[in-house]
């Protein structure tokens, strides 16, 4: 440890000595000399160098004016002694009082204590350095007072109490480091037998232990606030804290990755506790992967527990006693066989203002209770799983004024008294990110719990802001809202309740609606890309019921949708909407130049085939037929006319036939009238005019029926 260069002057004042200083080291006088020289009030300064052991029985300061000046080690006895700037490789007050600044305790491993203060004896430290030693780096023995301001004990090692251990006497310790300590026994860092010790701001870090990883605390009377644990480890209860008997307050503590076979952060046995403002992530036991309680009275105040995993309680275990639980946020933690969350054994537990969220467990996915009588009041369990139960009660259990919400959760409560529950999503701030505060939206927001009210006056929220002892939640532009509430913290016109203009892109009453829709009906207005045409009326919107009969277009389709024949189509609909027999799906007769049924398909096509009737003026001779129009395709030899032309196709075989015959027929019938009286008379074969070879006659014979008025049908198109 480096030295201050200190110098003393002479003084002088009425009724008082004077006060030398005796300087060792180099050419000046030994130290033995200078400490047989010295009186009361005098100052011995040493040079750097090793001094051996050394025994003060003065009222005098010790002080090292370089970086070296090592004594084996320091007794004071019967008078108050200054140590400064040195080097020790113990110190041990007899009786009197030491105060000590800027000294380094060095055991190298040894087997012995680096400080010990006998019986009524009292040593301050400021900026002390302990360690390396293997029985224990501070020893404060009964009536003894240990009191330091800054200091750092590691690689100490005891039976109890691996740095400091303090057994009927008191300990104020504040800005300290204790890196790893370890104990066979109780207090990998600090034990506490019938004693009182108040730790402030100070850090544990690496501590082991049976009982207590880091503080273990027997019948004593301790306090432990603005203080860090981090990885301890207790083989019994107790990874951190251990408290049987007497009574402790902890606040404003932060753990992370705590382990005990009980209470994988804290456990408190038959013991007056209180606790406020503690938040301890990862946490492993098999009972209360957080805390555990057996017996006396723990109540806990402002609580954030994350991440625990126990067999029963993943976050908290009540074994017996009472336990009161106000505003707290116990979350994705793991309670293998019982109680995602809480377990309960026995005992009278009172939980309120609570979040219990994505917590898991195979008997009661939230809270399990073997016994005792367990009470929830103003608690939100959201997204809890594993147990089809969300509460196990084997004891008496009442679940008042909460609200519950879980997809994989069945909401089957067993045998508890449940009444004021609201069912739906608590419109957490931001869940995913642990952000359990209520937005303005939540249903949570100011329901009656238990007659009490919120910090800002108002009825009390449920979950773990709601009450008068929840956390202060900031405001920042001071409009009067908290986080949460307010969704925009930094600008005093926005908050829960607060004058929204829409259209502007601020959603200034944190509603969480479309600043867009300004009728709420949950549609954009059509002036900024949505499809409202009316959005100042939440009744218009697109999929609105539409109303007949008052020229309004609720439905935004662009009609304006009038009944006026009354036949329960609308204009727009209804293709004539002054005669009430004409509507969609009505009856509709072909031919009367009616379109009843608002088809719009042609009135004189019966068979729809897209040519009207001979009767109508269309080509269609059988209007009842969709293959027979004037444009269909004619099949041959079927006897039925397709396309309307008069004459049915004949195939090139049958057409000769007809022809070879027709021909024969009529020159007999030709002979055989010769001399006749009665007139010619032709039978005419349907199809084309057969002509003849050359010379035959054929043109002529044509020429003769054509006389005798016979009408030549159409051929083949």
């Amino acid at each position: 440890m480096s030295s201050r260069a200190v110098f003393v002057l002479a003084l002088f004042a009425p009724g008082s000595a004077f006060a030398a200083t005796w300087t060792v080291g180099g050419e000046s006088m030994s130290f033995d000399d200078a400490l047989t020289s010295a009186e009361a009030g005098d100052t011995i300064s040493v040079a750097n160098g090793s001094y051996g052991d050394v025994v003060i029985d003065k009222a005098i300061t010790l002080m090292g004016s370089g970086d070296a000046a090592v004594f084996s080690r320091v007794e004071v006895r019967g008078a108050d002694a200054v140590l400064q700037d040195l080097t020790l490789s113990g110190l041990e007050i007899q009786d009197g009082a030491a105060t000590g600044a800027r000294l380094l305790i060095d055991g190298a491993g040894a087997e012995a204590t680096g400080v010990r203060i006998a019986a009524e004896a009292s040593g301050h430290f400021t900026d002390l350095e302990v360690r390396d030693f293997r029985r224990g780096g501070v020893e404060v023995a009964e009536g003894a007072t240990f009191a330091v301001d800054g200091a750092r004990i590691h690689g100490c090692r005891n039976e109890h109490g691996g740095a400091v251990m303090v057994a009927g006497g008191t300990a104020t310790m504040s800005s300290v480091t204790f890196r790893s300590n370890a104990a066979d026994g109780r207090g990998g860092h600090v034990s506490v037998e019938a004693g009182t010790v108040t730790i402030r701001g100070s850090r544990f870090v690496d501590g082991e232990a049976v009982m207590g990883g880091a503080i273990s605390a027997q019948d004593s009377q301790i306090t432990v606030s603005e203080s860090g644990f981090a990885r301890s480890r207790a083989w019994g209860d107790g990874g951190a804290i251990h408290v049987a008997g007497g009574d402790a307050s902890i606040a404003d503590v932060q753990a992370y990755d705590s382990n005990a076979e009980q209470g994988g952060f804290a456990s408190f046995v038959g013991s007056q506790v209180t606790v406020s403002d503690l938040t301890t992530d990862h946490a492993t036991a098999w009972l209360g992967g957080h805390v555990h309680t057996a017996g006396g009275v723990v109540d806990m105040t402002r609580t954030w527990m994350t991440a625990g995993t126990a067999g029963r309680g993943g976050a908290v275990a009540v074994e017996s006693g009472t336990f009161t639980g106000r505003n707290a946020a116990w979350t994705g933690n793991d309670g293998t066989e019982a109680g995602g969350a809480l377990y309960v054994r026995d005992g009278d537990v009172d939980l309120r203002f609570a979040v219990l969220a994505q917590n898991v467990s195979g008997l009661g996915a939230a809270v399990a209770a073997e016994s005792g009588a367990t009470s929830l009041s103003g608690v939100i369990a959201f997204d809890n799983a594993g147990s089809e139960a969300l509460l196990n009660a084997g004891g008496a259990m009442s679940f008042h004024e909460g609200l519950v919400y879980g997809p994989e959760i069945d909401v089957a409560f067993g045998a508890v008294d449940v009444s004021g529950l609201v069912e739906g999503h608590p419109r957490f701030t931001n869940e995913a990110g642990g952000d359990w505060t209520l937005r303005a939206t939540s249903p949570a927001l100011d329901r009656a719990v238990a007659g009490e009210l919120d910090l800002d006056g108002t009825v009390a929220d449920m979950g773990a802001f709601g009450g008068g002892m929840a956390w202060q939640l900031p405001d920042e532009d001071g409009d009067g809202w908290a986080y949460g509430r307010d969704c925009d913290d930094t600008d005093a016109t926005v908050h829960e309740g607060a004058a929204d203009s829409p259209y502007d892109g601020v959603d200034a009453d944190c509603d969480e609606s479309d600043d867009f829709d300004a009728d709420r009906d949950g549609y954009t207005s059509s002036q900024f890309g949505g499809d409202d045409c009316d959005d100042f009326s939440a009744l218009t919107h697109p999929g609105a019921d539409e109303r007949s009969l008052d020229a309004y277009d609720q439905d935004c389709d662009g009609l304006l949708d009038v009944d006026a024949d009354g036949d329960g189509f609308s204009e727009g609909v209804d293709c004539d909407d002054s005669d009430a027999s004409v509507w969609p799906g009505a009856d509709d007769s072909y031919y009367d130049g009616v379109d009843s049924d608002c088809a719009g398909n042609d009135d004189f096509d019966a068979d729809g085939d897209g040519d009207a009737a001979e009767s109508a003026g269309g080509t269609d001779c059988d209007d009842l037929d969709p293959t027979v129009h004037g444009d269909a395709v004619e099949r041959a030899d079927d006897g039925i006319d397709q396309d309307c032309d008069g004459v049915d196709l004949v195939s090139e075989d049958e057409q000769q036939l007809a022809d070879e015959g027709g021909e024969a027929n009529m020159v007999g019938e030709a002979a055989s009238s010769v001399g006749s009286d009665e007139p010619n008379r032709v039978g005419v074969t349907l199809g084309c005019t057969h002509t003849g070879a050359p010379g035959s006659g054929g043109a002529g014979f044509t020429v003769v029926l054509a006389l005798a008025g016979l009408t030549v049908l159409r051929g083949r198109r």
